[in-house]
């Protein structure tokens, strides 16, 4: 499955990056939403894993932009899970997870979808 996690922290995104690469999934890692729109048509992603805290952008920016896509997403973040759950729902997203969460959980909905 081709994931794209977009997420800026350097720890947690490599962690979960190797983890979802060590279960087959072909994974591309961007830091910011302007690092992932200037090839967003190349990739074609089957799935999005985002966080909903990225420098540069506003959570209603965020809500905006992930709507243009009709493959699942998924949402990670610290924020108040109550918050949490209302931008996941906002972004209408497949589902979503609260920081810090073990990768399992996000590869084990994975598996669900293939």
């Amino acid at each position: 499955m081709r994931i794209i996690i977009i997420e800026n922290d350097p720890v947690f995104s490599s962690v979960l990056t190797e983890h979802l690469r060590d279960s087959g999934h072909e994974v591309y890692l961007f830091e910011s939403i302007c690092a992932f729109e200037s090839v967003l048509r190349m990739l074609d992603p089957e799935v999005i894993v985002t966080d909903l805290l990225l420098s540069g952008v506003t959570a209603k920016e965020l809500v905006d932009f992930y709507r243009q896509f009709e493959c699942p997403i998924y949402v990670m973040s610290s924020i108040d899970k109550d918050d949490l759950t209302y931008f996941a729902e906002e972004v209408k997203a497949k589902g979503y997870f609260h920081k810090p969460f073990h990768s399992d959980l996000l590869i084990n909905e994975l598996l669900e979808l293939s």
